[in-house]
């Protein structure tokens, strides 16, 4: 009896904790989806972001090998 009592007792809070998690605010619901942000116009070009180049200072361990070497120079510095 006991055992059945706490298993159901169990069930019962999962059963709460779920149902409470997928209910809405109604605060959340009246409110419409886009109302703070305007919406695109054609005419509205993105901004432009310009940033500084940074310089990275990668350290690679263990013994460098010519193939190793040949990456690093040709075509990860390539990519990077």
């Amino acid at each position: 009896m006991r055992k059945f009592f706490l298993s159901m007792l169990l069930c019962m809070c999962l059963i709460i904790g779920l149902l409470t998690g997928c209910v809405s605010n109604s605060d959340e619901a009246s409110k419409p989806a886009n109302s703070s942000t305007p919406a695109p116009t054609q005419e509205s070009k993105p901004e432009e972001v310009t940033e500084k180049p940074v310089s990275l200072r990668m350290v690679l361990y263990g013994d460098a090998g010519q193939r190793g070497r040949e990456f690093l120079d040709g075509e990860f510095h390539d990519k990077v």
